[in-house]
C-alpha cells in the first residue's frame, strides 16, 4: 500500500514539474528567436503566452525596446513578428 501511495504521490509531483516548467523552456526559447531574428530589439522587459493548453496554434505577447522606445510585439513560436504598437 505504501509503494502505490508512493508511486502515485510521485507521478503528481512529476505532472506539476512538467505543467510549470515547460512554459518556461518555450518562452526562453521564443525570447532567444526573437533577439536572433530582430536585430533592433535592445531588451525584452516582458512575454506572456496568450492562448491556452491544446490550441494549435502559440502566440507570444512581447512588451520590448527598440531604439530606446517601448514597444508591443506579438510573435509566433518560430520568432516571426505578426504585430507591432509603440507604447
Amino acid at each position: 500500500m505504501k509503494k502505490v501511495i508512493f508511486g502515485i504521490t510521485s507521478l503528481v509531483f512529476v505532472f506539476l514539474i512538467i505543467y510549470y516548467l515547460v512554459p518556461t523552456i518555450i518562452m526562453n526559447d521564443v525570447k532567444s528567436k526573437v533577439i536572433e531574428k530582430n536585430s533592433g530589439i535592445e531588451n525584452i522587459v516582458t512575454i506572456n503566452q496568450t492562448g491556452a493548453w491544446g490550441e494549435w496554434f502559440l502566440e507570444f505577447v512581447l512588451v520590448v525596446e527598440i531604439e530606446g522606445q517601448p514597444f508591443r510585439i506579438w510573435v509566433d513560436r518560430s520568432g516571426d513578428i505578426t504585430d507591432k504598437e509603440q507604447l
